[in-house]
């Protein structure tokens, strides 16, 4: 019997360390991330580690409900083809804009495989909006429509020009 005793020590501590996955990608990496969406640093730091590590319970956690399941379906399918591939991407937020209720900025894709670059870097512009509940949410349909404007020559939110303020036209 003194012998069982150290066996099936060893033996549950192999299967709690096999049984938890807090040391993987999908249990957030080796230093116990705690995501933090009540702020919008805290939202864009969840939405870049989740397209990093391409964590998809990380993904649904900044997505606002009434997007969720388009837009988690189109991660699904790209966490799925960038692991085939074996790719990953970095982010990196430019030009950031906020006010009370609404962050933009431009975000740049960079494509990494074997970690080194891969391809060129993708340009694009997103916006997270803070919920009644306080949490920030990525909204796809925002950051859609800020990119058409950008592409438009359009200012981000919160750099507008206030109503009555236009430059004046010039006769010249």
């Amino acid at each position: 019997m003194t012998r069982l005793l150290p066996l099936l020590l060893v033996l549950s501590g192999l299967l709690l360390a096999a049984c938890s996955d807090g040391n993987t990608p999908a249990g957030n990496g080796d230093d116990k991330y705690i995501p933090d969406v009540s702020t919008a640093d805290g939202a864009i730091d969840v939405y870049s580690r989740a397209i990093a590590t391409r964590n998809l319970s990380l993904a649904e956690m900044i997505v606002l409900d009434d997007e969720r399941e388009a837009v988690l379906a189109d991660f699904r399918k790209n966490f799925a083809q960038a692991e085939k591939q074996g790719i990953t991407f970095k982010l990196k937020f430019l030009d950031a804009q906020k006010n009370e209720d609404q962050f933009a900025s431009k975000v740049i894709y960079n494509r990494l495989k074997n970690g080194e670059p891969d391809g060129e870097p993708e340009q694009s512009w997103i916006v997270f909006i803070k919920t009644d509940d306080g949490r920030w949410k990525y909204s796809r349909a925002r950051s859609r429509e800020l990119a058409a404007r950008m592409m438009n020559g359009g200012n981000p939110p919160g750099n507008e020009t206030p109503a009555g303020n236009e430059e004046p036209a010039s006769n010249d």
